[in-house]
């Protein structure tokens, strides 16, 4: 029996953020190759993690206004091709001011997914499953994640592959996925729609300080413990790799279990009990011991930002005109990708001038008690406007 056109929407979109997280979090598992190749300090191997996130966040308001104008369609493919080109140009960067450049390329092209898939999604899938269909696309981050570190990890470390092959293979695995994008999304997947107002209030700041406070954890654990398990814990590359692997590895079923009890329960019962879990794993991450470190990033999994940002974007689709949604999202995410741009730099900071990377995950730790009040706060204005 032949798929619904939405089903088969979110299985596509689900395997265009598998490609793009692949290719986003190969780098921490690259981070002590290029440090060598290149004799970079950890202050530098942050900016070289965050110049992908600067450009990232700069396309977030124009690719929402764009995708609200015209179409979300072109918007998604363009941007698509162009980071796999970039990912391409990044495996023969001849030094780190070149790779940092096509990684600032690959950035300003991803930074169009978030906005275009939302809104494709948004306008295809049945409102009564939405927050489940969007928990799944969203697991396609942390399936990415899963193949990025470990792939990377076992050709790297286990079968010495060149990591400029790496990165090779992943941007002509995007090139790939684009083409195939332009041939499976229909043309008329959403109606084009006239432009409408939409900004932090739309969302409401609230929801957009959460997306920044979390983000800014998820950022903190995935730019660097690859490195912090290789350089602390004495694991080898392969290995820290695949412990990192923990977090996407659980925040699949977590984040669809997520998601099917936002639809039943609520949004903001499930955020309000997620968020104090993911600070306590933060916590733990910062305790002495693998075995504490390790518990850390499988409570992550279970309840940080990969579960959590779903239910945020299904929060924003309710409460959103469809003319405003790419917008809106772009709101949403550009908070979220200003954290990406600070946590990788500011955590390399702390440990160079500390020499530890407890101070980076205590203060992401500290980030999930704001983040909570935020929360409330949203919760209680929709309450008393008598929604919930």
């Amino acid at each position: 029996m032949k798929l619904p056109y939405y089903l088969r929407l979110c299985i596509l979109l689900f395997f265009g953020w598998v490609v793009l997280y692949a290719g986003r979090t190969a780098l921490p598992v690259l981070l002590p190759a290029l440090a060598r190749e290149w004799r970079l300090d950890r202050a530098q191997l942050g900016l070289i993690s965050s110049a992908f996130f600067l450009t990232y966040t700069l396309a977030q308001l124009p690719s929402g206004i764009l995708s609200d104008r015209w179409s979300p369609r072109p918007l998604l493919l363009a941007g698509y091709a162009v980071q796999g080109t970039a990912g391409l140009g990044a495996a023969w960067a001849a030094g780190p001011g070149a790779f940092g450049a096509w990684r600032a390329v690959s950035g300003l092209g991803q930074g169009t997914y978030y906005v275009t898939q939302y809104a494709l999604a948004a306008g295809a899938v049945p409102e009564g499953r939405r927050g489940a269909l969007l928990a799944f696309i969203n697991t396609g981050m942390a399936a990415g994640t899963i193949v990025g570190l470990m792939l990377t990890a076992s050709l790297v470390y286990a079968r010495g592959w060149h990591w400029r092959a790496v990165l090779g293979l992943l941007g002509a695995t995007g090139v790939i996925l684009a083409a195939l994008m332009a041939v499976l999304v229909r043309p008329g997947s959403l109606p084009r729609l006239p432009a409408a107002p939409a900004g932090p209030a739309k969302v409401g700041w609230p929801l957009t300080a959460a997306a920044f406070l979390t983000m800014y954890g998820l950022y903190t654990l995935l730019s660097w413990t690859p490195y912090y398990l290789h350089q602390v814990h004495g694991l080898c590359g392969r290995d820290a790799g695949m412990w990192t692997a923990i977090i996407p590895a659980l925040a699949i079923p977590g984040g669809v279990a997520a998601g099917w009890a936002s639809d039943r329960y609520g949004r903001y019962p499930v955020l309000l009990a997620l968020l104090p879990v993911g600070g306590l794993a933060l916590l733990l991450a910062a305790l002495p011991g693998l075995p504490a470190v390790v518990a850390g990033l499988a409570l992550y999994g279970v309840a940080g930002k990969l579960v959590v940002d779903p239910i945020l974007v299904a929060t924003v689709t309710d409460t959103v005109a469809p003319a405003a949604r790419g917008r809106a999202f772009a709101v949403l995410n550009l908070a979220s990708s200003a954290a990406a741009v600070a946590a990788p730099a500011l955590t390399g900071w702390l440990a160079e001038v500390t020499g530890s990377f407890v101070p980076g995950l205590m203060l992401a730790a500290m980030f999930h008690v704001p983040a909570w009040v935020c929360l409330s706060y949203a919760r209680n204005s929709h309450l008393r406007q008598g929604t919930q």
